[in-house]
């Protein structure tokens, strides 16, 4: 649900909050020289990308420095330009859509097996005999398609997968745009703000500069190329270092979910004692062999499904299933060893 629902209804948030920001606001402001008209060198600025100055971020500002990466240079190799702010907005809706992608392909996979499966049985107060009828229509089901739902199993396995690989994914997507800040742009925020702020760089400046750099280049009146510099304050950035701060604590608790989960999935696929412990609990029925037997009879697929009824029928109408199932598996096996004999 975090994955579908939380985390595409934060990032459609934060779309609309960028979009509207920088179309209603100045989300560029550049300091306009000699005859060049500010709105032009506004645009041209936005469009073309401004930079920072790599080796500037640990200069006394206003002794050394006007502000943070902002300082003149000869070495191409310290010039780090900034050309995120332009796809902000797109690659925030991009991550919405690509999170939802894993329960889109569960959904149509699934296609509403459980809920009509458990329909009737969601409630102890429906009639007794139409859940007496209800459990033998499930039970009908489950018994003509007992081994069949591998590819059911396997599905919801394939889309938790997709959950970690998206977020892990995105998290270094972020990196790439982010000139390879964002991996530790959590840890290096925490850190900044618990140490004295005065002898440390501030990440999120460093990350989403406030002011930075841009060089117009235009015919001068010999012909020849001028070029003009020009420093630009970009206020949008103050809400993105936070929506990114955000989205780092974010990512990080999914990834750390979708982890935990998997390994769970795993565990309990592997070890038939915890496959079994979850319907005793989820059925509330007695220790047994009956039990035990029909859950060995039924594969990794059958006790999914099984288990995704649990969380969907009521406790009381689950335990008369189990029962009434354990009988019907029992039969079933019985009937089967007695036609291979």
């Amino acid at each position: 649900m975090f994955h579908y629902r939380v985390t595409v209804a934060v990032l459609l948030c934060f779309f609309a909050l960028t979009v509207t920001t920088q179309f209603l606001g100045a989300p560029i402001t550049c300091i306009s020289q000699d005859d060049i008209p500010a709105p032009f060198l506004d645009t041209y600025c936005w469009l073309q990308t401004t930079f920072s100055i790599d080796t500037a971020w640990n200069l006394r500002v206003g002794h050394q420095i006007p502000y943070p990466g902002v300082h003149r240079t000869d070495d191409p190799s310290t010039v780090v330009h900034h050309a995120y702010y332009q796809w902000i907005g797109f690659v925030l809706l991009l991550q919405a859509g690509m999170f939802y992608v894993p329960h889109w392909i569960w959904k149509k996979v699934e296609a509403g097996k459980i809920r009509q499966l458990s329909v009737g049985l969601e409630s102890a107060v429906t009639p007794e005999e139409e859940r007496r009828t209800r459990r033998k229509l499930l039970i009908g089901y489950f018994i003509r398609h007992l081994h069949c739902h591998k590819t059911y199993l396997a599905t919801f396995l394939l889309c938790q997968g997709l959950n970690l690989f998206n977020v892990t994914g995105q998290m270094f997507l972020l990196d790439r745009l982010l000139n390879g800040h964002f991996t530790r742009y959590g840890f290096e925020v925490v850190q900044f703000l618990r140490e004295d702020w005065k002898n440390r760089t501030d990440p999120m400046v460093q990350t989403f500069p406030r002011m930075t750099r841009c060089t117009f280049y235009r015919y001068g009146s010999g012909g020849g190329v001028q070029s003009y510099e020009s420093m630009c304050l970009l206020p949008l950035n103050t809400i993105n270092e936070k929506v990114y701060v955000f989205l780092w604590f974010l990512f990080v608790t999914l990834a750390a979910a979708s982890v935990i989960s998997l390994v769970g999935w795993t565990v309990l696929l592997v070890v038939p004692k915890f496959r079994l412990a979850v319907l005793r609990y989820k059925g509330h029925l007695s220790v047994g062999r009956r039990v035990e037997k029909m859950v060995r009879t039924c594969s990794l697929g059958d006790w999914f499904v099984l288990y995704q009824l649990s969380a969907n029928v009521d406790v009381v109408n689950f335990h008369s299933l189990m029962e009434e199932l354990q009988d019907d598996v029992e039969d079933n096996l019985n009937v089967t060893i007695t036609k291979s004999s």
